[in-house]
């Protein structure tokens, strides 16, 4: 039986020019790219029900549910995957 995927939530600011979020979606791509056959990943507006339930107020990531990253560098959201793509 495969192992459950890895669920990454990622949360973007509501009503703002794609080129003012870029770098962030770049190196969130970036980790995504690395393990894609053990993530499943989701885009989200910040003003949605998922991102009042974790707290997210600009933009984020969240992983299983857990996790909650706002501020982090691609090392720390590759750290954080891992974790749980090797459980």
């Amino acid at each position: 039986m495969p192992a459950e995927k890895v669920k990454v939530e990622v949360f973007i600011p509501a009503g703002v020019c794609s080129c003012s979020i870029a770098p962030f979606m770049n190196a969130i791509w970036q980790v995504l790219a690395k393990y894609q056959s053990v993530v499943d990943y989701y885009v989200m507006e910040n003003d949605s029900p998922e991102a009042k339930k974790y707290g997210v107020s600009t933009r984020g990531v969240v992983i299983n549910g857990t996790v909650k990253l706002e501020n982090f560098s691609i090392e720390e959201l590759e750290s954080a995957i891992r974790k749980f793509a090797t459980k």
